[in-house]
């Protein structure tokens, strides 16, 4: 490792991260569309990738439904923590004479030649792929479900990027994929993203944990809204009803609020709504 890659990864560490990468982008010359780092930047070399994880406590509260806020807080912070460290990269890069992009962390998707608008983007096919470029780099592998396992971490991590045009050393690929093909995340999938024999390469590194998080999701009830913009967990056996959206997916009511609500006997409070959707829901049946 050369004296600029140190200093990369010293940077990265400093500011926060717990793994770092690098990857020439050969690494990735056989890769699909997703994985040309060229496409954001066409003076592209060398992809750079980063790596925080998730605290345990909150994504174990969020699979429980007990509180949805601590895992959404936590992903938040370490979105901005990714951002800093990958502008921290950049300007050292910079300062160099070399150009660099910053991924954008996620929902940033390459436009289609007959898409009129994003609501018309079918292939989702991702200006870069920060799990291509986690694999490139020797961080992680993709598991059974897609996602990327890290050895320290499982798939309990956000993923940040920084390509450049400095030609940089390539860190060793992981040799030993972390997935033991436990397929918690083809049980715990409500909509059955993950196929049951056929792997496409959310997990944790240990087999019990993964094990223990089915258990969570599949005891943790049905999460519906409530009148007053809230949201929270119900048993499985409450009868509910759905309730259809301006955004194409539907929003879960308990029936016996639902009815109250129509009737005028509880207050409904959209201004109260953690997100445009629950609040277009509850303006609607306000004024049904």
């Amino acid at each position: 490792m050369g004296p600029l890659e140190k200093q990369i990864k010293a940077i990265a560490r400093e500011n926060g991260a717990a793994l770092v990468g690098i990857a020439s982008k050969q690494r990735l010359s056989d890769a699909p569309p997703a994985g040309d780092p060229t496409y954001l930047l066409p003076s592209a070399q060398s992809i750079i990738s980063i790596a925080i994880p998730y605290d345990l406590k909150a994504l174990r509260q969020f699979f429980s439904k007990s509180s949805w806020k601590a895992w959404n807080v936590d992903k938040k912070e370490i979105s901005q923590r990714i951002y800093s460290i990958c502008d921290a990269i950049a300007d050292l890069l910079e300062a160099m004479g070399f150009d660099t992009c910053i991924v954008d962390i996620n929902n940033i998707y390459r436009p289609e030649p007959d898409a009129k608008d994003s609501t018309e983007i079918v292939s989702m096919v991702p200006d870069f792929s920060h799990r291509y470029g986690a694999i490139a780099t020797g961080i992680g592998r993709l598991g059974w479900s897609g996602n990327l396992m890290t050895p320290e971490y499982g798939s309990a991590v956000m993923l940040g990027t920084v390509l450049s045009s400095a030609k940089l050393e390539s860190d060793p690929l992981l040799e030993d994929n972390p997935c033991d093909e436990c397929k918690m995340c083809v049980a715990s999938c409500p909509v059955e993203m993950m196929h049951p024999k056929e792997s496409v390469k959310v997990c944790w590194q240990d087999r019990k944990d993964r094990i223990e998080n089915r258990k969570i999701i599949a005891k943790s009830g049905i999460v519906v809204l409530q009148a007053s913009g809230d949201r929270s967990s119900v048993q499985a056996d409450e009868e509910i009803i759905e309730l259809e959206t301006p955004f194409n997916l539907s929003v879960a009511f308990l029936k016996k609020e639902y009815e109250a609500a129509l009737k005028g006997k509880i207050p409904i409070d959209y201004d109260k709504a953690r997100n445009l959707c629950d609040r277009e829901v509850l303006k609607r049946l306000k004024s049904s």
